[in-house]
């Protein structure tokens, strides 16, 4: 038997020694040191492998499914004995009831929680405890919280009716009113609610409430009804109301077929001593404000009927035929756009966002209104289009004393959800609504409400004679300092900061209490507001983006990544299923804030923190979770 050469009895010991180190190494590792030990006993003239090319499989995505929004709101007033936010009946009972009863819902609905204060509570007036509401309620019930603060109007008056509006102005299509010592003790509540309002003919024309065993168990001391009740009614309860009676109302006056109590949804209201004194009304009072609310619903419903059969006949024969038929057609609202040729052509694709709009509510119109319009130019003196334009929609105004509401609006607007309503933004009887431009801080004129009065027309009639060194946005505040009777407080300069910060500083002295303010003028800051500039978000929006502003043609280069809208008209009035523009409303919140964010400091340099009873009183920690409203 021949015996083995030395040398390979060495090889065989380390390759065993390796196999086990096998075991212990990495595999591949081992195997990479064997492969390089090899040539040296013999190398092999193998031929060499080559890799495969990598395969990539694509599985199927699903698509992301857009979730219903929906705002909880409740009025609160501190305790004495609250000291921290865990002592708060927010805390401990409303939010803890939302948390447990909504979690399983999360998939279909996105909540955000409204909470309004007075600006003079004790306890919600220190931002340490209303700001650890707002981290404790997203850290422990992963809930979005916006806190609103509100001036009294009467010692007793509970502002509802701003909460409620305020969480409409966020987008939200279903809106609810609890109390924030009540508690919700039933599971899947949200889904039969909002059920129940779509199976009303037409949908969500109506209200629900829950089972409540405390208090006056015969109507909803609870109520929820769809965003089209702002559409019918302007305000959620009528302004008489100041905090009796609002319940009595709401369960009268859409009548026994639109009122529904659901069984499945129970609610614990734990009753404690009062924190308000009631202010009463006479019966006859309720009587008349269910009887007008109902009148209102009818003609609602009325305009529904009309809107139905439009679209039904639509591009066929009928829709001439139903058009003739209507002698004088419903239109509660216009869209009033003033561009000239060139801009008419510019903005063609802005323009017919809008005309999607309107097609979608056969209510509204849409005016694109040019200097050629001549017969809307009478006593109009100045001929800049910048201020004429103010004029031709007053006499326009005039002579269609049965449109109640025009939208003015630049030509460089473009509308993003088209099924949003304008009446969602109108503070009740107030005639004009106007927005802050935040990064700026002054009152835009390119944007505004008018309701269809004497008032409002006369305002933008005066609006278009006004003096300016700069133009129409220091006009409109030249125009307002005049109104609330301090008129040249604040000389026309062309240090444009330095006007708006004078014009600040001059009304937060007058304490925004003057007649025009308080019966006549609104004004919206972000995030409640109908437009924002496109740039601020790089153009991308979301599904809870109403109008974006400063979209132009060319449009805004460098780092803005500005676009030329494109013509939704073309494609079915909606944006294209794989627009890269669009975002969640959660990235969009991201982007506001870090704007705002940058913008602080400018506002700082500039004296307009805190110094306006217009402005906010403090920035909000982000759009989408706190805010601090403090309306006109």
């Amino acid at each position: 038997m021949s015996r083995l050469p030395r040398s390979d009895v060495i090889f065989a010991l380390v390759m065993v020694s390796l196999v086990g180190l096998c075991a212990i190494y990495d595999a591949n590792h081992v195997l990479t040191v064997i492969s390089s030990m090899v040539p040296f006993r013999r190398k092999l003239n193998s031929t060499p492998q080559t890799t495969p090319p990598p395969v990539h499989i694509s599985l199927p995505v699903k698509p992301s499914r857009r979730k219903t929004s929906v705002a909880i709101c409740a009025l609160s007033k501190s305790k004495p004995g609250w000291q921290y936010i865990h002592d708060s009946s927010v805390y401990k009972l409303f939010l803890v009831g939302i948390y447990r009863t909504t979690k399983k819902d999360l998939d279909e609905y996105s909540i955000q929680v409204h909470i309004g204060v007075d600006t003079t509570d004790p306890f919600w007036s220190k931002y340490d405890n209303y700001h650890a509401l707002i981290l404790a309620s997203a850290r422990d019930f992963n809930l979005r919280v916006a806190v609103h603060h509100y001036p009294k109007k009467h010692r007793d008056h509970l502002p509802m009716n701003e909460l409620m509006r305020d969480a409409a102005r966020t987008g939200a299509e279903y809106l609810v009113r609890l109390n924030d010592d009540s508690e919700i003790t039933s599971m899947g509540w949200l889904p039969l609610a909002v059920h129940q309002l779509l199976a009303y003919n037409p949908p969500n024309v109506g209200v629900v409430g829950p089972v409540c065993r405390e208090g006056k168990t015969s109507i909803l001391t609870h109520d929820m009804v769809h965003r089209t009740h702002l559409d019918i009614f302007q305000t959620y309860y009528p302004p008489q109301f100041h905090n009796w009676y609002v319940d009595d109302w709401i369960s009268e006056v859409y009548g026994r077929d639109r009122t529904t109590k659901i069984p499945g949804w129970t609610v614990h209201h734990h009753v404690g001593p009062p924190r308000y004194n009631p202010i009463m009304v006479d019966n006859r009072t309720l009587q008349q404000t269910i009887k007008e609310g109902r009148e209102r619903i009818m003609a609602y419903l009325s305009r529904w009927n009309v809107s139905r059969k439009l679209t039904q006949a639509k591009h066929t024969d009928q829709f001439q035929a139903i058009q003739r038929g209507l002698t004088n057609p419903i239109k509660s609202a216009a869209i009033f756009i003033f561009a000239d040729t060139n801009s008419a052509k510019k903005y063609a694709q802005n323009i017919n966002s809008f005309r999607c709009y309107v097609s979608r509510h056969a209510d509204y119109e849409l005016v694109v209104m040019s200097e050629d319009d001549t017969e809307f130019s009478d006593g109009c003196i100045k001929k800049d289009f910048k201020f004429v334009r103010h004029c031709m929609l007053s006499n326009y105004m005039l002579k269609h004393p049965g449109i109640r509401l025009f939208f003015h609006l630049d030509a460089d607007h473009a509308i993003m959800d088209i099924s949003r309503r304008i009446e969602t933004f109108v503070s009740g009887e107030k005639d004009l609504t106007f927005e802050i431009r935040f990064h700026i801080g002054e009152i835009t004129v390119g944007s505004y409400i008018a309701q269809n009065t004497e008032f409002s027309r006369s305002f933008l009639r005066e609006l278009s004679h006004t003096e300016s060194m700069v133009d129409d946005n220091e006009a409109l505040q030249t125009l307002i300092l005049k109104r609330v009777e301090l008129k040249n407080s604040c000389p026309s300069t062309s240090d444009y900061f330095k006007f708006v910060r004078c014009f600040h500083e001059t009304i937060r002295q007058s304490g925004c209490q003057h007649d025009f303010w308080t019966r006549h003028a609104d004004v919206l800051t972000p995030p409640h507001s109908f437009t924002y500039d496109g740039w601020l978000t790089k153009y991308q929006y979301s599904p809870k983006t109403f109008i974006h502003h400063a979209m132009k043609n060319p449009p805004i280069g460098g780092n803005n990544n500005g676009r030329i809208f494109p013509d939704v008209l073309k494609n079915g009035c909606k944006m294209h299923d794989d627009d890269p523009y669009r975002i969640s409303p959660e990235q969009e919140d991201r982007l506001l804030q870090q704007r705002i964010d940058s913008i602080q400091s400018i506002w700082n340099a500039n004296g307009l923190y805190n110094t306006s009873c217009i402005l906010f009183k403090d920035f909000p920690t982000s759009p989408a979770t706190a805010s601090r409203s403090t309306p006109v």
